[in-house]
């Protein structure tokens, strides 16, 4: 199983309890109190990685380079008190949430450090509660927050305190250690804690690119010497990594260079233990508390039996080894930067268009308006298509409208009168508007074809605009790569639109992003091309 069919998994067993609440009387006390619930469990669910380390132990660095984005700022001073939490946005954000509530304040990532570091917030002064980072990075999407807690071993007491009270709320801790003097008395510590509240452990030895390959095996013996007398139970695997390589292999694209920073298998472990420990539970309990709903709603038996079936078999599919957990290629999926997943942007051609129209709607609206034989001139070509038409309307005032569509409409009068069901058939108009948007296509697609570059340079397409794409013998190769980025950009606008649903659903609207909340019309302009485009000319 990989996180796509984690999140796939959530939106059935969504999709399942609306049917129980369609199905359930009005007034059922147990849907009403029961089903909002499960859905803002659903909604809600994250999955919270506290990362702890000395100071200077490169952190941040391995945040960044597990992100794939190079955007939370290194080598800052020991912080305060404050947790800082990293989670999935469209845009880039900083929110500041100060203690006593209050609205959050958000701040330039430039100014990070004045809030969360001891030279600008000494003490916490500021009484900054948490700080909330926002990034477009592909592995935040599926609820994964990075939890970065205050550094180890500096002298303000309160840091550790702040640490043992967020432990309660981490699924996991990863302790970041190095190689230069690994296992410091706090870092012996936090194991001990962590060991105690049986929360798992990525214990990571940082900065392998700092030693030989000798130097690298005593130290791993060292640290599992000292650990096993640390831990009770099952010993945490010990994962050697640079993170200053892996950050530059994922900036470059060497998938190689990645393998050997030893990044890419402490990812594979960490998507391991979310999907295969900590959600297989997480779906199979929620799975359990849909069918004690569905018993305790007053539901007709044919529609309780076909209800219960569908939970019982997506339940069966995490209490069996069906699903094989997905490798590297769900990594790289996931963990690289926003600027490689597959987005349902703005078409290209549609861009072309609008901008094209809207330039050309500007003098043609002033030319109606204040000469005579431009109403003349449209009146000869049989006026506008339907949909430019509208367009003109929407930019002109009434009193434009009256003076440019009179001749128009004498000519129509006309036709009217003296014209027969045939000739009245036949009478289509020349949309001059049309003319110039089949000339905007085919100057943009002609560049297009002309590009020696590669495909994704080429923002992306409409369904309509698609469709002419492949109509066209010279661009049958090329819009095929697109047709293949669109499927996958399609699939994602889809998971957007799922979230929106189930957020919506859950009562959890304020957890949306703005391209969930955009979705509706993402998918309007996919599927049916911008509004001002004549769908069948």
């Amino acid at each position: 199983m990989d996180l796509s069919t984690y999140e796939g998994a959530k939106f059935e067993l969504a999709q399942i309890l609306r049917a129980v609440v369609s199905q359930a009387p009005k007034g059922c006390d147990a849907i009403e109190r029961g089903a909002p619930e499960l859905f803002a469990r659903l909604a809600e669910d994250r999955f919270n990685l506290l990362v702890v380390g000395r100071f200077s132990r490169g952190k941040t660095s391995l945040m960044n380079a597990i992100l794939g984005l190079d955007r939370l700022p290194t080598g800052l001073l020991p912080l305060t008190s404050v947790i800082t939490s990293v989670g999935y946005g469209s845009r880039e954000a900083v929110r500041i949430a100060f203690e006593g509530g209050g609205l959050a304040h958000e701040i330039p990532m430039a100014q990070l450090a004045d809030y969360v570091t001891e030279r600008g917030n000494p003490g916490n002064r500021r009484r900054v509660q948490m700080a909330h980072i926002a990034l477009p990075a592909e592995i935040l999407r599926r609820g994964i927050y990075f939890v970065d807690s205050p550094g180890l071993g500096s002298a303000i007491l309160e840091n550790s305190r702040t640490t043992q009270r967020f432990l309660p709320e981490a699924d996991a801790v990863m302790l970041v250690s190095g190689f230069e003097a690994p296992l410091s008395e706090e870092e012996q510590q936090v194991i001990r804690s962590v060991s105690r509240s049986q929360r798992p452990l990525f214990l990571v030895l940082n900065k392998q690119d700092t030693v030989t390959v000798e130097a690298r095996a005593e130290v791993k013996v060292y640290v599992q010497e000292h650990v096993a007398s640390l831990v009770e139970g099952e010993l945490p695997r010990i994962f050697m990594i640079s993170a200053r390589d892996a950050l530059a292999a994922k900036l470059a694209r060497r998938p190689n260079d990645l393998e050997l920073s030893g990044v890419a298998d402490l990812e594979r472990e960490l998507m391991r233990f979310l999907i295969e420990d900590k959600g297989r539970a997480f779906l199979i309990g929620l799975c359990d508390r849909a069918v004690k709903l569905l018993n305790a709603a007053s539901i007709v038996e044919g529609a309780r039996a076909e209800l219960f079936s569908r939970l019982t078999e997506l339940r069966g599919r995490f209490t069996c080894s069906f699903f094989e957990f997905a490798k590297s290629e769900e990594i790289q999926a996931t963990s690289g930067s926003a600027s490689r997943s597959a987005r349902m942007g703005e078409c290209t051609l549609c861009t072309a268009v609008r901008d094209g129209l809207f330039e050309r709607l500007c003098q043609y609206q002033y030319d109606l308006a204040m000469h005579a034989e431009a109403g003349e001139r449209l009146a000869e070509e049989g006026g506008l298509c339907g949909a430019h038409l509208r367009l003109y309307v929407s930019m002109a005032t009434d009193r434009s409208v009256c003076v440019a569509l009179t001749p128009l409409l004498r000519q129509l009068a006309a036709q009217l009168r003296n014209g027969t069901p045939e000739t009245l058939i036949a009478t289509r108009p020349r949309c001059s508007l049309c003319e110039l948007q089949q000339s905007i296509e085919e100057r943009v697609i002609s560049a297009w074809l002309a590009d020696t570059g590669e495909t994704t340079a080429w923002e992306g397409a409409c369904l309509p605009h698609l469709r002419k794409l492949v109509q066209l013998e010279p661009a049958r190769l090329k819009a095929a790569d697109l047709s293949r980025r669109e499927a996958a950009a399609a699939a994602r606008l889809a998971e957007d639109m799922q979230r929106y649903v189930l957020k919506y659903d859950g009562i959890r609207r304020g957890l949306t992003t703005e391209e969930e909340t955009e979705a509706a019309r993402r998918v309007v302009s996919f599927v049916a091309g911008h509004r001002t485009l004549v769908a069948e000319r």
